[in-house]
Order: C-alpha cells, then sequence, then structure tokens
C-alpha cells in the first residue's frame, strides 16, 4: 500500500513543483519593477535630503549614466536668457562645428 501512495503522490510533487517554478520565473520581471521603483524613490529622498530637486524618478537613472555635467550660473534659469562663451575644444573641432553639432542633440520642445 505504501508504494501505491507513493506512485501516486510522486506525479503530483512534480507537478506542483514545475508551477511553481513557473510562477518564480513569470513574477522577476513584475518584481524587477518594483525594485527598480523602489530604489529610485529611496535615491529620490535622499537626494531630497540634500535639497536636491527631483521632477521624475527616471532622471536619477538618467543622470547616474553622466559622465559630464556642464552647469554655469549665467543667469539661464534666473533671467531665462542664455548666453553662449566661447568653447574649450580639445579635438580638431572648431567651435562652429561644436555649436551646430550640439544644436542638433539638442531635445526641441514645442511651446
Amino acid at each position: 500500500s505504501r508504494k501505491v501512495i507513493v506512485a501516486r503522490i510522486g506525479p503530483l510533487i512534480l507537478f506542483v513543483l514545475s508551477v511553481v517554478i513557473v510562477l518564480l520565473v513569470a513574477s522577476i520581471p513584475i518584481a524587477m519593477q518594483v525594485v527598480c521603483t523602489s530604489t529610485m524613490a529611496v535615491g529620490s529622498r535622499r537626494l531630497a535630503s540634500r535639497k536636491v530637486i527631483v521632477a521624475r524618478l527616471s532622471a536619477i537613472e538618467e543622470l547616474a549614466g553622466m559622465t559630464i555635467l556642464c552647469s554655469d550660473k549665467t543667469g539661464t534659469l534666473t533671467q531665462n536668457k542664455l548666453s553662449l562663451k566661447e568653447p574649450l575644444l580639445m579635438g580638431d573641432m572648431n567651435a562652429e562645428e561644436l555649436v551646430f553639432y550640439s544644436a542638433l542633440s539638442a531635445k526641441r520642445v514645442e511651446g
């Protein structure tokens, strides 16, 4: 009688195990989004404690991928004026080409 019970439970255990594995594998993509969002929210809170304004959580991820941040204090934000100074060139590109390619790579906002 013991062999009969094992013979009936064996396939059931394999079926349950396969369902559990399928559910675990299927839940990984969902869990990754939750983990990433939670991590960025914690990072946003830490940045806010340092008086940084975070408008979008995705901005934290984009900022993490940057190697160079160009910033100025010429009144671009406060006076709504954009000014360009002579660039520091480090290759065989001239200033006109640099401004041209910079303009091509900039995002255009329709207003």
